[in-house]
């Protein structure tokens, strides 16, 4: 079953994600998921960081 980039913001706990270039590519399947799960980088991405 594939999922769409819109799709994920409907997903249970990730309804806060938003998409950052808008809905155009929203249909786009996602192919290849990546979850990064590192503090190592905190110090450097805080809220309301564009590339978020």
């Amino acid at each position: 079953m594939a999922i769409t980039c819109a799709g994920i913001t409907r997903l249970p706990r990730l309804e806060e994600i938003r998409l950052r270039a808008g809905l155009q590519g929203g249909s786009r399947v996602v192919r290849w998921p990546y979850c990064a799960e590192n503090d190592s980088f905190v110090p450097w991405v805080t809220g309301g960081n564009s590339y978020l």
